[in-house]
């Protein structure tokens, strides 16, 4: 694991992302080509828990490892995901938003459903389990989705732990892993995923994931609808889409090296400019 590990975020796959989505949704034909050069190069998907272990107990992993992850559970990943990743042995993990499932849109989310693809929907609770089945994991995502950075501790703990019990009650598993909505997390956050058993974290910084790095707000690599193949190319093999972005990532992990700190920062950073 010398050289770090890709974790792949994806949210819905539409036929071509429209103005009034969020860039965060991908054309299908992106992702398929996105797949088989994944398929092409010798990547081997691999689960968050051998990746976790790897960076805390240095176990071995493929050569070419990648990890893909999805967020908030629509039902594209039954209709579009599963069916180009199964046939390449690859797995993956769903980060499941619990306040939707079975909605028929994500419309009661604040802030939120309005930029969801809108021939899209919610999985429902079976069709999470198909997708268990099928071999992915399901892991939380939160209940509502709403920015960690901006609550109460009680709300966290809502949020937290009331999606990680709604999802081991309907699908039967431990949930282990906890992805932060819009990557956004303050020190009470990371404490609270970790007190409650998270063994793993979330955000959104751009980087591969290595050794030492702190467990509770591990690196993910966003793939959005403006994600070009040698741009998903970089951020496979490097962790960057580009060397400014880099630089400034880099910069940053070093600025809020401390949660405490990172905090203070953005508290003080966000009064200034209002």
């Amino acid at each position: 694991m010398s050289t770090g590990i890709p974790v792949l975020m994806y949210h819905a796959l539409v036929a071509v992302p429209e103005p009034y989505m969020a860039p965060v949704h991908v054309a299908g034909e992106a992702f398929v080509q996105q797949m088989a050069w994944l398929a092409a190069e010798g990547y081997q998907a691999i689960t968050l828990l051998e990746l976790q272990q790897a960076v805390l107990l240095r176990r071995p992993l493929p050569e070419k490892a990648v990890a893909l992850t999805f967020d908030d559970g629509y039902l594209s990943l039954i209709e579009q995901a599963l069916p180009v990743l199964k046939p390449l042995g690859f797995m993956a993990t769903l980060f499941l938003t619990t306040g939707a499932v079975g909605c028929p849109s994500y419309e009661q989310l604040p802030n939120f459903g309005a930029s969801a693809p809108r021939h899209d929907r919610p999985l429902t609770w079976e069709e999470v389990r198909e997708l268990q089945r099928a071999g992915w994991a399901i892991e939380a995502h939160s209940c509502a989705h709403l920015n960690h950075a901006q609550l109460s501790d009680l709300e966290l703990e809502q949020e937290i732990v009331g999606s990680k019990s709604q999802i081991e009650y309907q699908v039967g598993t431990p949930v282990q892993f906890y992805a932060f909505p819009y990557g956004k997390y303050r020190a009470a956050a990371l404490r609270s995923i970790q007190e409650v058993g998270y063994v793993a974290g979330f955000s959104v910084h751009p980087g591969l994931v290595r050794p030492g790095q702190d467990l509770r707000r591990l690196p993910r690599l966003e793939i959005t609808a403006h994600t070009g193949l040698e741009e998903f190319q970089r951020k496979v093999t490097t962790g960057y889409g580009s060397t400014t972005e880099q630089y400034r990532s880099k910069a940053r992990n070093l600025l809020f090296q401390s949660p405490r700190v990172k905090d203070f920062l953005q508290k003080g950073f966000t009064k200034y400019i209002n």
